[in-house]
């Protein structure tokens, strides 16, 4: 900023500007100097005195209620984006103001637009002043965190799209993955702690459920223009049966005395299941707590999710995560119902527990009836008309589902390969109506 105030300075002398703008370039009078510096030492006292006391309170905060907590909560306090933004704003307003007072003590140069500049920039630094403040109290809250990593987390799954950077390159592709896998375990550790401390095991862990919940039905509509063979879904082993194998791999298995090598297959599923163990097992964990509302909050939280599955077309994998809710909340509440008499209270939360879980395959279905009426067969067959075959992005514009994507991606290889071998697509138009065709077998 200095520089462009001695560029401004030198324009103004050399060039014909209106009078107004070259006295901003002009030097202060001499009556009015010694205001001039005490005006700037004003501005760089109240913001150094500020910071000082903003870090002393973090650095407070971090030695006593941080110290016992996961590096990668530690982080976040270094990572923590807004204050960042607003100490940026206050240390650019001490730094441009002591480069002015240095410049008029040695250089006698003070011009009016300097006043001007960091006086706009400390009626900018009143709101950090405020954020800053209050900001330093919410550290006292570890779950207020969320936001960041629920950002991090959306912030890479959309690079991993096809509206990211180098979406194709299998090395971009693997960074996205690991820095989502990153946040993910940020968020273990945040929900983690909130079932350690006493204060932040209810209200505090609900809200944290209820933003990591709003997630998931985002996410599955992102991943309609994930390609399946993206490096941004795990790799998995699927183990071969012996007698379906070739016979290359049964002869080396057989002279080596070691098993078939597995193929490694993407994991289509890894980020919902990431979500919904974790989601269970705080399920868990508060059932055997005796914690049913937040238990109860829970599970509402996942209406949304079992929607979002149903609307994506996911109701396979949608049931076998709804056999394992059902299953260990089946488990906890016959063991509570071996244990002694429960009063009314306790059977009124276990009958909302089961309510509440029984909205699981209703939302579902209702997704799923959702998803299906959304999908206009003539709108389709529109949509699919447009696309450029010889593109590998457009075939993720159409708006497919995830789980009926591999049918086009295959569709359009094989396509793909008669314009490179013939120029142009051969292949009549009842083939591609096919590949159509199957996709909305997959709904079926």
């Amino acid at each position: 900023l200095l520089g462009l105030i001695l560029l401004g300075v030198h324009a103004s002398s050399s060039l014909q500007w209106p009078s107004w703008a070259t006295l901003l370039f002009e030097d202060v009078g001499s009556a009015n100097r010694s205001a001039y510096d005490g005006f700037l030492i004003a501005i760089i006292t109240v913001p150094g005195v500020f910071l000082t006391l903003y870090f002393t309170s973090v650095t407070t905060v971090a030695g006593t209620l941080y110290a016992r907590t996961p590096e990668r909560i530690r982080g976040l306090l270094l990572e923590e984006r807004v204050g960042n933004l607003y100490i940026r704003l206050l240390v650019l307003l001490t730094g441009l103001s002591t480069a002015l007072l240095i410049a008029g003590a040695v250089w006698d140069f003070r011009p009016v637009v300097g006043v001007l500049l960091t006086g706009l920039l400390t009626l900018a630094s009143v709101q950090a002043f405020v954020k800053l403040g209050r900001r330093a109290f919410g550290f006292f809250d570890p779950t207020s965190f969320a936001d960041k990593l629920l950002w991090d987390l959306g912030r890479w799954s959309k690079q991993a799209t096809t509206d990211g950077f180098r979406w194709k390159d299998v090395s971009f592709q693997n960074h996205y993955r690991r820095r989502a896998e990153s946040a993910i375990k940020g968020l273990e550790a945040l929900i983690a702690e909130s079932q350690d401390a006493e204060h932040l095991r209810r209200e505090p862990l609900k809200l944290l459920i209820s933003k990591l919940s709003v997630f998931l039905p985002i996410y599955l509509e992102r991943k309609r223009r994930i390609p399946t063979t993206s490096r941004w879904y795990r790799r998995v082993p699927e183990h071969k049966a012996w007698y379906l194998s070739s016979y290359d791999s049964v002869r080396v298995a057989t002279q080596t005395q070691t098993d078939i090598q597995p193929d490694m297959k993407p994991s289509p599923h890894w980020v919902e299941e990431e979500v919904f163990d974790l989601l269970l097992d705080n399920l868990i964990i508060c059932l055997n707590d005796d914690r049913v509302a937040v238990s109860v909050h829970i599970l509402d939280e996942m209406t949304a999710s079992f929607r979002g599955l149903g609307v994506n077309w996911n109701a396979e994998y949608a049931r076998d995560v709804l056999w394992k809710i059902a299953g260990r909340v089946v488990d906890r509440l016959g063991e509570a119902g071996t244990e002694a008499a429960t009063d009314d209270e306790d059977n009124r939360g276990n009958l909302a527990l089961i309510e509440r879980m029984s909205f699981l395959p209703i939302e579902l279905m209702l997704g799923f009836v959702e998803g299906v009426e959304g999908t206009d067969a003539q709108d389709f067959r529109r949509s699919l008309a447009g696309v450029n075959w010889g593109r590998k992005r457009d075939i993720y514009q159409v708006g497919v589902p995830s789980s009926a994507l591999e049918t086009l991606e295959l569709l359009q290889q094989r396509l793909r390969f008669e314009i490179d071998c013939e120029g142009k697509l051969i292949s009549p138009g009842w083939y591609r109506e096919i590949g159509r065709a199957s996709c909305r077998e997959r709904v079926e």
